[in-house]
């Protein structure tokens, strides 16, 4: 059958199928679906896909409350209104995460405006399961923090530094520019302004500001005061907002300023000046007198408690001609100073040279650079009107003004020559700050078009004074070697050799001496030549090592290194040359011919590029059978012999690794120790992790499997900045003693500089030699030993040993104490001591210290000491180590002199003698920055534990808890209390402010260890006490005192017979109640210093260990006695008697005070000991306001006191009397007790009138320092006394007591004369 065919009918519609979509039901719910590629509902892929993971929900925006604008990273800020397209956009761009979706919607949802929260709804897109495309909306929240932007901070900075100088000129704050710049001291500062005679600088919070006045303290004399204003509170958190403002002043004295010194302050400068020249200033200022060199630094300090003012300014120096100019005749040692010679000159003032034949003749101190026709300036003091009260008071006393001081040699006109050939440009330029002109300032330019305005007028100042302080750094090479001097990149080294070409014509040799800058001076400008901070070229560098002997980084061009030691001759040597294409050739040789014969020659080396201490060891270039050494970290290459004594060694070095540093070591193995035996140190480094530990301020580490502990030494080492300019005196390559160990092993210098692994602190001991330190556990060995011990001999046993072994402190009344001050090394030496200069020594003199009366030894300071700045030349090593030098067993092991130590406390204890130990809390022997000697708490924590001049900063809280911890020690060690010599560093906080209740001097006595012990404060200064010393030392009536007025006016009244001090002397022979006694009267006076003590605290001495004895004060007194009696002689007046011996002065000063004496004056040092103990009732009460009847007597009349202000006598028209000077006083007790003592400051015998004694009694002369012994001194017996008068011997002092009189065996009593 054929098939059909059809055909469209005409007019008819096209039929069209219809079509249904079919549908799937959901893989997961079985929900029908239209087929897609996952065949999952919409729901279920939305729980089974989220395309938003990944994208950061929650955003921290900052915003400047201020300006409103948003911080847009890193540096840009944007301007935005809330809800605004800007803000939407700026809060999408800040979302992370959304570069994975696409982003097809975008809005803000409404929020509180003081919620400070930001929130957008983003509808985003994704392709998810095989290429679906999933749709979803997600909140992004924005959390804004309020941030201060950098435009607003500038302008509300807080705090502010007010930094002023009061002079005409700005070179201080140009130079202080420069310094600031050099040390970076300007990084955290937002905003700076100049302002009229200073500028303002601006931070962000106080600790900047805080650092920022810190550096200042460091390169300039200031003071500073600060203030605070609250700005805002909270009152919900409490929270405080205040602004700070420090006030800066630098002192108005600059170099080349003309100074005149108060009388009182060139007497304590060296009697320098009065006239001197201010010829250096940094945070001292250096003072030079031109007329004789002698030079003086005032510090910061010093000069605020005395400020002075320039007598003549840099702006009144006046330029002279030199006519002639010689040497100078030196006067004494100042003839030259080294920097300056002293010279005669014959000058002209420039404007009167050819005008008149003026000529000035004058002393300079420019002996050195002033040559006849050369040009100076300096200030013409003849001509000039001169106000300065300190300039007349000198004038008065007789100072002759020079008509010229000169300053400095002049240039300028060489210079000017100069730039008139087009020679002006310097080769060099000077960094400045951005500085915005202040208010004042600003306003200044607006003058310049109204005539000579100050605008004007500033601004030809500012260019002179900048052209000034460049000429200065041109001239002055100390002063260019503080700031930084960069190359200038427009400097055009071609036109200024023209320049020169085309002025040859002219005297050129005239101006060869014009100051310039060398070349090598000048820096590399990093901004100017493209490069950051860090890309300069090269990277080796020199690990400071002695020891290391380093080449030459290693270069493209073949060539040799000689590398030189402390010898003549080149030791080592090392070869570079070329090994092939890709490859160095190094030769390493070394001239062996001292090597001993038999030892093997090895080279300790190690390559690197940044890191001195890392060395590298590459592969390529180990030589083979070479071996790590796991002590020092070294690789070890052994070195073969080749000819003429010489030993080599080839490293080869491929070119991929250059540029590199090679340092090495040659050793000689084999060789031995004195005594045949090798001493072998081992080392081991634990590096310390501050998260494991380190527990608040406290570093612990915990070792195991330690052996022989007795032998094991450690110490610490830190690595950090080596800046001192951080404040911390880090040095990497030196092992620190550990402050809290008082177990110290002492090691020849030269032994452990051989020897050691790394450089072991070194000091200086006292008899001359060099001994290297070193912490050790021999101390924790013998406490495990002790331990062990006791553990083994059971409780019973420990409880018997211990009492066998104990031994009662004295425990002395303060009334009944008398102290003996010795120096171990000296006071134990002498006829039948076995131990002499040890602890044992001094246990072995204990009967003669109760010979001469004392009962209580005060021990130099006995901890360990080396050379340095202290009592005797000795400056503390450990606080709380014994010095091993005052050992006898061992004399290099602290433990072994602490074991002498306490044997010979407990010694002295059995003798009933007290031992007092003295400390000095000022200069260790770690030095000053002058003169550093890194021991241990210098290298740990400069800045906590020193001052910045080096002093022991005892107002730092971890000073005072190491002082206290050192205390605590020595008091466990059995010492019966301490001397603080120097106290006046303990009373001032950590910025050296002076405080009338320090922490530490509270805290000493105050401490329940601590408290039962005896505590003597001895200042040296008392000035520098709370309140001037007024009230002497804040005491909490706890602190004993050492009364240096005492012994001051003692001498100057007895052994100086100065006028006007009975007041004073009355004062001191009862006990300085002024000092002592309660004062609840003084204003503002706070308790801790108005509360009194009994007159026991107050120790009266005359003498200071360290300064002139007893001996030698007497003997200089007595020659001036004679010699006053012998002018006396002459005159028409002449009185009877021989003059005074030592002797006599020596015995009343004895009798007056509380010390005790040598041996010859032991019998009478013994009867007043026990004179005082019976006549303490009347001479010695327990209180100031103890019950006593005390009267006072002149010479001529015992019934009138002396006349106690002489000035106001006179000036009543009262004629002084003729032994008015002469001080006595009488005590009468209940019954018929009474004492008479009697003191002649004269060179001549003194006729005293006497009191009536009690009825029935006569007067006995128990104590005249005049007569020889026995008869010096009684108990009981003297010579009575019946007449109204007595003759008192010349510097004698005299005590009578009254007795009863007896007729059986009474002697015929002396016959007086009567009272004139």
């Amino acid at each position: 059958m054929e098939p059909a065919m059809f055909a469209p009918v005409a007019g008819a519609q096209t039929f069209v199928p219809h079509q249904t979509q079919g549908h799937v039901l959901c893989c997961l719910c079985g929900t029908a679906i239209a087929p897609n590629p996952t065949n999952m509902c919409v729901n279920c892929i939305r729980t089974q896909v989220d395309i938003t993971e990944g994208i950061q929900k929650q955003v921290t925006v900052l915003w400047c409350k201020s300006c409103g604008r948003y911080l847009q990273p890193p540096k840009h800020w944007l301007k935005a209104d809330l809800e605004s397209k800007e803000l939407l956009t700026f809060c999408i761009k800040r979302v992370r995460g959304l570069q994975k979706v696409k982003l097809v919607d975008a809005a803000f949802i409404w929020t509180e405006p003081h919620s400070m929260r930001l929130k957008t709804k983003l509808t985003v897109q994704g392709e998810v399961l095989n290429g679906a495309i999933l749709q979803q909306s997600f909140v992004v929240e924005y959390v804004v923090e309020r941030h201060m932007c950098p435009t607003c901070n500038r302008q509300n900075a807080n705090p502010n530094s007010w930094v002023r100088q009061h002079v005409a000129h700005k070179r201080t704050f140009f130079f202080l520019e420069q310094l600031i710049l050099k040390h970076g001291a300007d990084e955290a500062c937002v905003n700076v302004k100049e302002m009229h005679e200073g500028v303002d600088f601006y931070f962000a919070n106080r600790a900047h500001a805080v650092k920022f006045i810190d550096f200042l303290q460091t390169v300039v004399p200031i003071r500073y005061r600060h203030d605070k204003q609250l700005v805002s509170h909270d009152v919900h958190t409490s929270n405080y907002n205040y602004k700070y403002t420090f006030s800066v002043e630098v002192a108005p004295l600059c170099k080349d300023d003309l100074v005149c010194l108060p009388a009182k302050l060139a007497a304590s400068l060296g009697n320098i000046g009065p006239m001197v020249l201010v010829t250096r200033v940094t945070n001292a200022i250096t003072l030079t007198d031109p007329l004789t060199l002698r030079q003086a630094v005032l510090e910061a300090a010093a000069y605020w408690r005395t400020p002075l003012k320039p007598m003549m300014g840099s702006r009144q120096l006046t330029e002279f001609y030199v006519l002639d100019a010689e040497a100078a005749v030196p006067q004494g040692s100042y003839g030259h100073s080294g920097k300056w010679a002293l010279a005669s000159c014959e000058v002209a003032r420039a404007a009167d040279f050819g005008s008149n034949d003026r000529t000035l003749f004058t002393r300079t101190h420019l002996g050195h650079l002033l040559h006849p026709g050369d040009t100076a300036v300096g200030y013409d003091v003849g001509n000039a009107n001169l106000v300065d009260p300190e300039l007349e008071k000198a004038v008065h006393k007789g100072l002759t003004l020079p008509d010229v001081v000169l300053v400095r040699k002049s240039y300028e006109d060489k210079r000017r020559r100069r730039r008139q050939r087009g020679q002006q440009a310097r080769p060099w330029r000077l960094k400045r700050m951005a500085v915005d002109a202040g208010e004042e300032e600003a306003a200044a330019p607006a003058a310049e078009g109204r005539g000579r305005g100050r605008g004007a007028t500033t601004a030809e100042q500012e260019e002179a004074d900048m052209e000034r302080f460049l000429q200065e750094l041109e001239e002055d090479p100390e002063m260019r070697a503080r700031v930084a001097l960069y190359k200038d990149p427009n400097f055009d080294p071609a036109a200024a050799a023209a320049a020169v070409q085309g002025g040859m014509g002219e005297s050129d040799e005239e101006e060869g001496d014009v100051p310039q800058v060398p070349l090598e001076e000048l820096l590399d400008d990093l901004a100017a030549l493209g490069l950051g901070e860090g890309e300069e070229d090269g990277e080796g560098g020199d690990d400071g090592s002695e020891d290391m002997m380093e080449a030459e980084r290693l270069v493209a061009t073949p060539g040799e290194i000689i590398i030189r030691t402390g010898m003549d001759v080149p030791m080592v040597r090392v070869l570079q040359g070329k090994a092939g294409a890709d490859q160095h050739q190094l030769l390493v040789e070394l001239d062996g011919r001292d090597v001993p014969q038999g030892s093997t020659v090895e080279l300790h080396w190690g390559v690197y590029r940044s890191a001195p201490h890392l060395w590298q060891h590459p592969a390529e270039v180990v030589p083979a059978g070479s071996h790590r050494n796991e002590r020092s970290g070294a690789m070890v290459s052994a070195m073969q012999p080749s000819g003429n004594g010489r030993y080599s060694l080839t490293l080869t070095v491929p070119a991929a690794l250059v540029p590199l540093t090679l340092a090495c070591v040659a050793a000689a193995a084999g060789q031995q120790q004195q005594g045949g035996q090798q001493q072998e140190w081992g080392m081991v480094e634990l590096v310390l992790d501050p998260v494991l530990n380190r527990t608040g301020e406290l570093w612990h580490i915990a070792v195991d499997g330690l052996h022989d502990l007795e032998q094991l030494c450690y110490g610490w080492r830190l690595e950090g900045d080596v800046s001192w300019e951080s404040g911390c005196r880090v040095q990497p390559d030196l092992l620190l003693l550990d402050p809290c160990n008082p177990a110290l092993r002492y090691f020849l210098a030269d032994e452990a500089s051989e020897s050691a692994p790394l450089p072991l602190p070194t000091v200086a001991l006292p008899d001359g030699s060099s001994a290297a330190v070193a912490s050790t556990l021999a101390g924790l060995a013998q406490e495990l030993a002790r331990q062990r011990q006791l553990a083994a001999a059971g409780p019973a046993a420990a409880g018997e040993a211990a009492a066998e072994s104990f031994v009662p402190r004295p425990d002395l009344a303060l009334e009944e104490m008398r102290l003996l001050e010795v120096d171990v090394r000296t006071f134990a030496q002498g006829k039948g001591v076995q131990h002499p200069g040890s602890y044992l020594g001094v246990a072995e003199r204990a009967a003669h210290i109760r010979a001469v009366g004392a009962n209580a030894v005060v021990l130099t300071p006995s901890y360990a000491t080396a050379k340095g700045i202290g009592l005797l030349s000795r400056a503390a090593v450990h606080y709380m180590a014994a010095d091993p030098q005052l050992a006898t067993a061992n004399r290099s092991s602290s433990l072994a002199a602490a074991a002498e130590f306490r044997q010979m406390v407990a010694q002295l204890h059995e003798q009933g003698i007290e031992v007092l130990l003295q400390v000095d809390l000022t200069f260790t022997a770690e030095g000053t920055d002058a003169h550093p000697s890194s021991l241990s708490l210098r290298g740990l924590d400069y800045g906590s534990y020193y001052r910045k001049n080096g002093v022991l900063n005892c107002g730092s809280a971890a000073a005072q808890q190491y002082i206290l911890r050192t205390l605590h020690h020595w008091a466990q060690e059995g010492v019966d209390g301490f001397c603080f010599i120097n106290a006046e560093n303990m009373v001032q906080d950590r910025e050296g402010f002076i405080l009338d209740a320090p922490p530490l001097a509270d805290a000493i006595c105050h401490d329940p260890l601590l408290k039962p012990l005896k505590i003597i404060a001895a200042p040296s200064d008392e000035s520098l006490l709370p309140r001037s010393g007024v009230r002497g030392f804040p005491h909490w009536g706890l602190w004993q005192q050492r009364n240096a007025r005492f012994g001051r006016d003692l001498m100057a009244f007895l052994a100086e017979d100065t006028p006007g001090l009975l007041t004073a002397v009355a004062g001191r022979l009862t006990g300085s109640a002024a000092v002592f006694d309660s004062d609840w009267d003084m204003p503002g006076l706070p308790g801790d210093l108005a509360i009194g003590r009994r007159p026991a605290f107050c120790i009266n001495s005359v003498t200071v260990l360290g300064r002139q004895s007893l001996a030698e004060l007497a003997a200089e007194a007595a020659e001036l006695a004679a010699a006053a009696s012998a002018a006396g002689a002459a005159g028409p007046a002449a009185r009877s008697g021989s003059p005074p011996s030592a002797a006599t002065i020596s015995k009343s000063l004895l009798a007056l005070a509380d010390a005790v004496a040598d041996l010859p004056s032991a019998h009478f040092v013994g009867v007043l000991q026990r004179l005082r103990q019976r006549l303490a009732p009347l001479l010695l009460p327990p209180r100031f306001d103890s019950p006593r009847d005390i009267r006072w007597h002149s010479a001529s009349d015992a019934l009138v006191e002396p006349v106690w202000d002489v000035e106001a006598a006179a000036e009543a028209g009262v004629v002084p009397e003729r032994d008015g000077n002469y001080i006595a006083f009488s005590v009468r007790g209940t019954g018929d007790q009474a004492v008479y003592v009697g003191v002649n400051p004269y060179p001549h015998v003194v006729s005293a009138a006497l009191p009536l004694p009690p009825p029935g009694r006569v007067w006995e002369r128990v104590v005249d320092t005049s007569l020889q012994p026995p008869d010096d001194a009684l108990m009981e017996g003297g010579t009575p006394v019946r007449a109204r008068s007595v003759p008192v011997a010349a510097k004698a002092v005299i005590v009578l007591q009254a007795a009863v009189l007896e007729s059986a065996g009474l002697q015929q009593p002396m016959q007086y004369l009567p009272t004139q």
